[in-house]
C-alpha cells in the first residue's frame, strides 16, 4: 500500500510540473511574437515579391539563353520551354504567340503518328499480322513528315518489313497529309 501511495504522490508531482512548464512555454511562445504595423507589414510583402520577381527572371534569362541554342525542328523541347516561359510571365506576347506556334506543331504531331498508324494498318491484308517496329516524326517547313516501321505476314505467312512516309500540313485551318508506303530492310 506503502508503494502506491509513493507511486500516486510521484505522478502527481510529475503532473504537476508538466502543467507549469506548459505554463511557462507559453508565456515564452507569446513573448517572442512580434506584431508589425501596416507599413512594416507592406515592405515585408514589397521585398518578398522583389526577390520572387528575381528569381522569376533569372530563370526567364536561363531559359532564353536554352533556346537560343534550340533548332525549330525540335519542336517537342522548344513547345516545353515556351510553355514554362508563358507560366513564368502569362502576359508576355513574344512568348505566347510561340508558344502557340509549337503547340500547333505538337498537336499536328500527334494528329500525324495517328493517321500514319491508321494508313500503314489499312494497307495490311492480314490485320491480325500487323506489328509496329517504330516511329519518328520531324519538323520541317510548316510539316511534320512521319516514318512508321512496321511489319505484317503475307500471304505464305512471311514477315514483310514496310515502312509508312507521311507528311502533315495545315492547308485552310484543315490537317492534309500525303502518305506513301514502301518494303523496309
Amino acid at each position: 500500500m506503502k508503494i502506491i501511495k509513493k507511486i500516486l504522490i510521484w505522478l502527481l508531482i510529475a503532473f504537476i510540473v508538466l502543467i507549469i512548464i506548459s505554463k511557462i512555454g507559453n508565456n515564452i511562445d507569446n513573448s517572442d511574437k512580434m506584431v508589425l504595423t501596416k507599413e512594416e507589414d507592406q515592405i515585408v510583402q514589397d521585398q518578398l515579391h522583389r526577390i520572387n520577381r528575381a528569381n522569376i527572371d533569372k530563370a526567364i534569362k536561363e531559359i532564353i539563353n536554352r533556346l537560343k541554342k534550340i533548332p525549330t525542328y525540335k519542336y517537342k523541347l522548344n513547345f516545353d520551354l515556351y510553355k514554362r516561359l508563358v507560366q513564368l510571365d502569362p502576359d508576355n506576347k513574344r512568348f505566347n504567340k510561340k508558344y502557340e506556334f509549337y503547340k500547333k506543331i505538337v498537336n499536328l504531331s500527334k494528329q500525324c503518328r495517328t493517321i500514319a498508324y491508321q494508313e500503314a494498318y489499312n494497307t495490311v491484308k492480314y490485320p491480325d499480322t500487323f506489328k509496329v517496329a517504330g516511329v519518328s516524326d520531324a519538323y520541317k517547313k510548316e510539316s511534320i513528315f512521319v516514318v512508321r516501321k512496321y511489319s505484317a505476314k503475307n500471304a505464305f505467312g512471311v514477315r514483310i518489313p514496310m515502312i509508312a512516309n507521311v507528311r502533315c500540313y495545315y492547308k485552310n485551318g484543315e490537317i492534309n497529309y500525303d502518305f506513301s508506303t514502301k518494303e523496309g530492310r
